[in-house]
């Protein structure tokens, strides 16, 4: 099976800035730096909306056919649940020590999801080389828009109530 095709690179690239930037933000919020752990967060939510964007509608979707025990709703629940940490250190004021603890929770949920989520490749890495091209497209497009993964989520978040 190819696994290096361009679609899985950029995809796996993706997968390693992602868990770069929650790596360094739960480091900054356990060393105490909450100025740069919302900075980091803030780079997160704008370098993760594509992608994210691209799993719901591009790679959950597929996972019934490949991974039947895998619940595309709670990989769609956990990115809501990361989305509320980034909120939490970009938006809100972080003056509460509980909040703080929550927003590590869901960031250590989201180094555990993306994790999880990047060995999901081998489904892409199966598609034929005609669904790659247009999965790899609809990848670039959504980067294009550069939208961020709240604004995203807060769609989302609209549609599902």
């Amino acid at each position: 099976m190819k696994t290096q095709t361009p679609l899985v690179e950029e995809f796996l690239a993706d997968h390693k800035q992602m868990s770069r930037l929650l790596y360094e933000a739960l480091a900054a919020i356990k060393q105490g730096n909450i100025s740069l752990a919302r900075e980091l967060a803030v780079r997160l939510n704008y370098v993760s909306g594509p992608h994210i964007q691209y799993e719901e509608m591009e790679l959950y979707p597929r996972l019934k056919d490949h991974y039947g025990a895998v619940s595309e709703e709670g990989l769609i629940q956990e990115h809501h649940e990361i989305a509320a940490g980034i909120r939490s250190l970009v938006q809100d004021p972080v003056d509460d020590p509980s909040d703080l603890d929550e927003a590590e929770r869901r960031l250590q949920i989201g180094l555990n999801h993306a994790e999880h989520c990047g060995s999901l490749v081998s489904v892409l890495a199966g598609l034929t080389d005609e669904e790659q091209a247009a999965s790899l497209v609809v990848l670039r497009e959504l980067r294009n828009q550069q939208r961020s993964w709240l604004d995203y989520d807060q769609e989302q978040d609209a549609k599902r109530n």
